[in-house]
């Protein structure tokens, strides 16, 4: 069992610029063959804007994954792993202004959506238990929702989140219980 935190930032659609994510995950993990491994884990979008001058939005999400993986690459202190699996977003948009009234503004919505996730996560040993964790995450959202404001037929779009959405991570993971991913060497006899 390996018990993993983890910080990073991800582009999630026009407009919004880097944003900032933190998580963690547990993970099951084998230490044989191909060394597979299941993660649940979690992650917190420090809310966002995007928008222009005249409108904007404030965005919060939270993300769900369920992440089998395996390891392609192995050396004495440092690992190679791709994992795909899935979950879902839970993203918040509400509507701002400093110049439109509040009754010309949308309602504040909340979509949950399903996601498919694909990540390559290399692994270097601290210590024999210990591992900083370097990932490359790529989310495929299906549902590509735009947030639009209408006024008098005019349309302008104030968040557009891509379908494809890049994510760079860097963390540690801690073995909990069982054998340590990484194993000191013995020296000869």
């Amino acid at each position: 069992i390996e018990l993993a935190t983890f910080g990073g930032a991800g582009i999630l659609g026009d407009g919004a610029g880097p944003v900032a994510r933190v998580g963690g995950s547990v993970a099951l993990a084998s230490r044989r063959g191909l060394r597979p491994s299941l993660a649940l884990g979690a992650l917190y979008a420090f809310p966002f804007t995007s928008g222009s001058d005249t409108l904007t939005s404030r965005a919060h999400l939270v993300s769900a994954r369920a992440m089998p993986a395996i390891e392609l690459l192995r050396g004495s202190w440092v690992a190679l792993d791709v994992a795909a699996g899935g979950g879902f977003d839970v993203l918040t948009v509400e509507p701002s202004s400093a110049t439109l009234p509040l009754s010309a503004l949308g309602e504040k919505t909340t979509r949950v959506d399903p996601i498919a996730s694909a990540s390559a996560t290399a692994r270097v040993a601290l210590a024999s238990d210990v591992v900083l964790t370097l990932s490359l995450v790529a989310d495929v959202d299906p549902t590509t929702r735009r947030y639009v404001f209408e006024d008098r037929g005019a349309r302008s779009e104030v968040l557009a989140p891509w379908t494809v959405r890049p994510t760079l991570l860097a963390g540690l993971s801690f073995t909990a219980h069982g054998e340590a991913p990484f194993r000191p060497e013995r020296a000869a006899p």
